[in-house]
């Protein structure tokens, strides 16, 4: 269910969602930038849609939403304050923006008073002991971008041995996980991204093996900023029906790639800037599903269309900039002052009766004279 809030609002606040407390789907409309301190507390929801605008998790936002299975978050988000998401104990997968830069104390931490909730079931702790973060049954691993400068104490609990965490070499993030005996696989990084990191969720963050022809899992809905960059082999694509985005620059630098197969009942619905900028065929029928497209999203060259048809370019215009548009304008404009001087210079030679008037001539050559100089 889509939040309603005064236009111009930046901060969500408890206020705006306590009639949705028991709702399971919320979508967090555009144009906030912060989820307030305990704007979600003890909420029933199980998916959330967070906001590309979006900066800041504020102080137990989510706290002690049981019930919630996946977070993902989009890219611009850069703190996460402290018990964040703590005593979700439901979560199957996390998925954390590279532009991250501050997980707070307790931010994924599970608390339970009485008991510690095991894949096997309950064990008697000590009363109000923080323990382990378990991220429900099906969790096995997250990963830590390249951009985060700090953790806090105990972000992700304690003597977890169950998730595995993947992190840049070198990066705060590797150095946190070494630092508190977590289960971690360090990566080379680019464009501050991890390379070779595995699938998260329905996410396809990097890949790790790619062939020529290109199948991807069936049930991805997202392929990450830079996923397969520089993938030089790959000369087609298959992607799933499930598929719902292709980030930013997913497929650049893959020289090769000429064909890009899409099914009849496809879901794609938005294709990120240079996502495909070193494709090199020439034409791409995208499904009609697709609602969001970087005008450079292609190369110059090719000719898009949408479902057969072309809403938003015309055949060798398909992915050309507004300002060289402006250019194509003034060219034809320059073009047809042109062919008035010359139409009239000839009536003068042959002496025409309809010879035109000499301030007529006189004012076309200067405004092809200040055409040219704009």
């Amino acid at each position: 269910m889509d939040i309603t809030v005064p236009e111009g609002t930046k901060a969500l606040r408890s206020e705006h969602v306590s009639n949705l407390k028991y709702k399971k789907n919320i979508v967090i409309p555009e144009g906030i930038e912060k989820i307030d301190d305990k704007t979600f507390f003890e909420f029933n929801v199980e998916t959330i849609i967070f906001p590309s605008t979006l900066k800041t998790i504020g102080y137990a936002a989510f706290r002690h939403c049981s019930s919630l299975k996946e977070i993902v978050l989009p890219e611009g988000v850069e703190t996460i304050e402290e018990c964040g998401f703590s005593e979700c104990y439901n979560l199957e997968y996390v998925v954390l923006p590279p532009t991250l830069k501050k997980i707070g104390r307790y931010a994924f931490l599970t608390k339970y008073t009485g008991y510690e909730l095991t894949p096997t079931g309950k064990k008697r702790i000590k009363d109000g002991d923080y323990v382990t973060f378990t991220l429900g049954k099906d969790f096995q691993r997250i990963i830590l971008p390249a951009s985060i400068t700090g953790i806090g104490d105990s972000a992700f609990g304690y003597n977890n041995n169950k998730v595995q965490y993947y992190a840049p070499k070198n990066s705060v993030a590797a150095k946190y996980a070494k630092d508190n005996n977590l289960d971690l696989i360090e990566r080379e990084t680019s464009f501050g991204a991890l390379i070779g990191a595995p699938i998260v969720g329905k996410t396809l963050c990097y890949a790790e093996k790619y062939e020529k022809k290109m199948q991807i899992p069936s049930d991805i809905e997202v392929i990450a900023e830079h996923a397969f960059y520089g993938c030089g082999d790959i000369e087609e694509i298959v992607f799933p029906e499930s598929l719902v985005e292709i980030g930013p620059h997913a497929f650049s630098d893959c020289l090769i790639l000429s064909k890009l197969t899409f099914p009849n009942n496809s879901k794609l619905r938005k294709i990120g800037a240079k996502a495909f900028e070193h494709f090199s065929g020439t034409l791409i029928d995208l499904p009609s599903s697709v609602k969001e497209l970087a005008v450079n999203a292609f190369p110059k060259k090719c000719i898009v269309s949408i479902g057969g048809e072309m809403p938003l370019y015309s055949f060798s215009m398909a992915a050309i900039s507004k300002k060289e548009r402006e250019i194509q304008d003034k060219k034809k404009n320059l073009s047809d002052l042109s062919s008035k001087l010359i139409k009239a210079d000839k009536k003068i030679q042959q002496h025409s009766a309809s010879v035109p008037d000499k301030n007529q001539i006189e004012k076309l050559k200067k405004e092809l004279s200040e055409a040219m100089q704009r």
